[in-house]
């Protein structure tokens, strides 16, 4: 059946004049230019592209609104804004921004372009594509950076991979850890594959033991529970406990003790 608003009433508002039309359980509301439309059922609302709704609106499944997006996910999911973005998941949700995906319950994509939360409970935050690959994962702004492991995160820079569970990177460009509560905090082209491990910035450093640092740049490290640095200098006292190694030089303004 079809439905024609032309009542002196509805135009008062300074609505389009529109038509509604019902099919099954469906009902479309159309603008008379035929280029607007809402569609409202028991389980989906749709607005492709450009219809106004003022007042409350709601539906008790999915919810599409903006241009070329798409819900094939169960009850819950919604794409809320934007362009060519979908949501798969049950209960995943896509919030403005282009040709972004959530592609697992529970999964959320919040504007940005090109981002890919395929994980459940994984989130992407902005930024240009992007992807969270496992459960519990993030990815939140900067540009084609990767959480790939359960619970793991980067934030910021630019191809960035984590591929340990608990791993974190922030920022920088071409950091990767692999390791179990691994992290790298900026800097560039470094690779962390220690347990418990965290390289504090610079460039070019590679750590494969457990439970040490390094502050620096080009530095291979490969001794457990150890602080690596390309030079130390402290102004104060240096108090070291155990055995110290150095390659090149160690200033100290103050004293030196060794126990």
């Amino acid at each position: 059946s079809q439905i024609e608003l032309y009542s002196q009433d509805f135009q008062d508002f300074g609505a389009t004049p529109s038509e509604i039309y019902h099919k099954a359980r469906y009902h479309t509301f159309q603008d008379l230019s035929g280029g607007n439309e809402l569609i409202i059922g028991p389980s989906l609302i749709e607005s492709k592209p450009n219809f106004t709704v003022q007042g409350e609106l709601s539906a008790s499944g999915r919810a599409i609104i903006g241009i070329n997006n798409k819900v094939t996910g169960g009850l819950g999911a919604g794409v809320f804004g934007g362009s060519n973005n979908k949501a798969y998941g049950t209960n995943s949700v896509v919030v403005g921004g282009i040709n972004n995906e959530a592609l697992s319950a529970y999964s959320v994509v919040v504007g940005g372009g090109g981002g890919q939360a395929r994980g459940e409970n994984a989130a992407i935050v902005g930024g240009s594509s992007n992807d969270a690959d496992d459960c519990f994962s993030a990815v939140v702004g900067g540009a084609t950076n990767k959480a790939q492991a359960p619970s793991s995160a980067t934030i910021g820079g630019q191809l960035n991979t984590v591929k340990g569970q608990y791993g974190f990177i922030g920022g920088g460009v071409q950091n990767n850890t692999f390791g179990f509560k691994s992290a790298v905090i900026g800097g560039v082209n470094n690779m962390n594959h220690g347990t418990d491990s965290v390289i504090i910035g610079g460039d070019s450093n590679e750590l494969s033991c457990n439970n040490s640092f390094i502050l620096g740049s080009n530095i291979d490290a490969n001794k457990a529970d150890t602080t690596f640095v390309n030079n130390l200098s402290t102004t104060n006292s240096l108090n070291v406990r155990g055995s110290a190694e150095m390659e090149g030089g160690l200033t100290v303004v103050g004293d030196l003790s060794t126990k």
